[in-house]
């Protein structure tokens, strides 16, 4: 601890407007960086780069000499790995700095607005489409992303960007058409991609009667935080996995309620900047 103190009074003693400002762009930089690859694979070996810069920072204050030679090690080689697996998603970074939408999103993130999110006509649209599918005993598996990205599960099919309809969405599952065998992944609203290949549970405990969409089903739940449907093409019954957790026999009640609490309004403050000054001010202020 006394270590640790050490580095903290040597590096706030010497601090000024200089380093406020240099910390600032740092920021702002990140904040954007992970912005844009927040929707792709790349967020996800960011997170976890950064766990293993700031356990290193840890280590050196502690000077653990061989952790912190390891982990350094480790960082360096993880960063050229990422130039060599990411080039995709670099190069679409690269592509968006040049079309000046990274100016636009900084200027949007010291901007001072609020914004309230409605996609209660996707609720109401995937209810309905559910339910009629349910009705007509019509398999179907829809997947609704969360914040873990489904970029590699949505390469699997057919990208298709289109607003959440119920007539889309049977049509798409209706028997025999070219995209009805697979899932849909529902991303910001929107049908992202049909017809996509999910991963398969390899639980030895599921009920032996389920088939292969809710063995899908469960599977991607198991790997991610989305919402996972499926209709039964035998019973009709719809159930919903999350978290590897398969909840079976939806009523009319049950998936309303579900997809209300996903697709209700939400405000959403769009300002970094106005998020930390609000904090700022608020904490010393008692509830």
């Amino acid at each position: 601890m006394s270590a640790i103190h050490g580095v903290l009074s040597s590096f706030f003693g010497d601090f000024t407007l200089r380093d406020v400002i240099d910390i600032l762009l740092i920021a702002v930089i990140i904040y954007q960086i992970l912005s844009l690859t927040r929707q792709t694979r790349a967020i996800e070996v960011l997170k976890g780069l950064g766990i293993l810069i700031i356990v290193a920072f840890v280590s050196e204050a502690l000077r653990l000499q061989t952790m912190n030679w390891l982990l350094n090690y480790i960082i360096n080689f993880a960063v050229i790995v990422m130039v060599v697996l990411f080039q995709p998603e670099i190069r679409r970074l690269l592509q968006s700095i040049g079309q000046g939408r990274f100016l636009r999103n900084v200027k949007r993130l010291f901007s001072s607005h609020e914004e309230t999110v409605d996609y209660s006509h996707v609720g109401e649209a995937l209810f309905n489409a559910m339910m009629d599918m349910s009705r007509t005993r019509t398999g179907a598996l829809i997947i609704i992303e969360q914040d873990n990205p489904l970029d590699n599960i949505m390469e699997t099919g057919t990208r298709i960007d289109a607003e959440v309809t119920s007539s889309l969405i049977e049509n798409l599952f209706y028997p025999n058409t070219p995209l009805h065998d697979g899932a849909v992944i529902i991303r910001d609203g929107r049908v992202a991609s049909a017809a996509c290949i999910l991963p398969l549970t390899q639980r030895t405990d599921i009920d032996p009667s389920l088939g292969t969409r809710h063995r899908a089903c469960i599977g991607l739940s198991e790997a991610c935080d989305a919402y996972c449907f499926v209709v039964s093409e035998e019973r009709g019954v719809i159930s919903m996995a999350r978290n590897g957790v398969l909840k079976e026999d939806y009523d009319s009640v049950m998936l309303r309620t579900e997809l209300n609490e996903l697709f209700g309004a939400k405000p959403v403050n769009l300002s970094l900047w106005k998020a930390l000054t609000s904090a700022r001010r608020n904490g010393g202020k008692k509830e």
